[in-house]
């Protein structure tokens, strides 16, 4: 739901226009997960009494839940174990705000799992329409006019849809886990949550769980300032209620037309050199192969995606079909893009590190990269 959304840096289009590109794969999701973040926003004018108002009662109602609700109750790898499996199992349908860098959009996002099948749609709800929707494995993405890009949800995925707490002895290597309070997030009691890295390679993370059915409502990403990166909120949500298959369907032709399959037939197929990623930060591991990933018009790229549970990067590789070779950094919130180009057999090709994870750790990753 870790995606998805990296801003028109002017500075950083003229020197790196495909690494925005390869960011754009990673992030025109993700992280949903990331997919999912952001943060309330109140602009109200003239009416401070009736704001201060609102906080007093606010803290009036968390005062009353911790006193009866204790947070011993709870644990952190519970906590993070509930949140993914809420992900992927429970039926949901909402409107949340995602704040980057300096843009604030507002999403809504329905989900099911039907027939063992998940399906998923996310729709931006301000500025140009665009929206993702899923079907299995199966991840369509479209912009009003743009090319249709499709791809596999495991490039699609974000931190926050994968099992966070498979291995929480691992995670402890690399972070500290504390649990500070009880809060209302969209009408909903949620658990405090923060979580801080052990080395400068990491963000840090601070999660609002829902303490009855473990969805997460909200997050705020981290550097090592404690300045906030990301912001994810959500403002409404219902769970838990049967929600029609019209709320699964794209307003996108392109999409509605392509349903649910997965043909690449139309896609042309390019075959790239293989990746040898030398350095990545202690406790990151790859997924087993490349992932390819194309629009119906263009040559494919690859992919790996590397995590730590909670952290996600991903290396990108393309064949670079002009003479114009961009490479730096282009960055919005939390989510880094570094490219660099690498030369094989006379060609050109274009490698991509995109994630959320400090620019340090991208850029080292990049550094680091072979081909084989």
């Amino acid at each position: 739901m870790q995606e998805w959304f990296i801003s028109r840096n002017k500075h950083a289009s003229q020197q790196s226009t495909q690494a925005r590109k390869g960011a754009t794969f990673m992030l025109v999701r993700s992280k949903l997960l990331k997919g999912i973040l952001s943060s309330a926003l109140y602009l109200i004018v003239g009416y401070s009494s009736f704001i201060l108002s609102c906080h007093a009662d606010d803290a009036a109602l968390a005062s009353s839940a911790s006193a009866t609700d204790d947070l011993g109750k709870f644990s952190p790898q519970e906590l993070l174990s509930r949140m993914s499996k809420a992900f992927t199992e429970l039926e949901y349908t909402g409107v949340f705000t995602y704040e980057h860098g300096h843009e604030l959009e507002s999403l809504q996002i329905s989900h099911r799992l039907k027939d063992g099948t998940e399906e998923e749609r996310l729709f931006h709800l301000n500025g140009e329409p665009w929206e993702i929707v899923r079907k299995g494995n199966v991840v369509n993405c479209a912009r009003s006019g743009d090319k249709l890009m499709r791809f596999e949800r495991s490039t699609y995925a974000g931190p926050f849809s994968t099992v966070l707490a498979d291995d929480y002895i691992e995670l402890n290597k690399h972070y500290n886990f504390s649990l500070k309070s009880f809060e209302r997030i969209a009408d909903r009691q949620a658990v405090k949550l923060v979580i801080e890295p052990k080395d400068v390679y990491r963000y840090g993370y601070t999660l609002w769980i829902d303490t009855e059915n473990g969805l997460l409502l909200k997050s705020a990403l981290l550097n090592r300032d404690k300045r906030i990166l990301e912001r994810f909120q959500f403002v409404r949500i219902n769970v838990g209620e049967s929600l029609p298959d019209s709320d699964f369907l794209s307003r996108n032709k392109q999409i509605a037309d392509q349903g649910g399959s997965n043909d690449k037939s139309n896609a042309q197929v390019a075959v790239l050199p293989s990746l040898k990623v030398n350095w990545a930060p202690e406790g990151f591991s790859s997924s087993d192969k490349n992932q390819n990933l194309s629009t119906t018009k263009t040559p494919a790229a690859d992919v790996l995606m590397y995590t730590d549970g909670l952290a996600v990067f991903s290396v990108f590789i393309e064949r670079l079909l002009t003479d114009n070779l961009p490479v730096g950094v282009a960055q919005s919130g939390g989510t880094v893009a570094f490219a660099k180009v690498l030369e094989q057999l006379n060609q050109n090709y274009i490698i991509t590190v995109v994630g959320e994870v400090p620019l340090i750790t991208a850029e080292r990753v990049a550094q680091s990269i072979t081909m084989d």
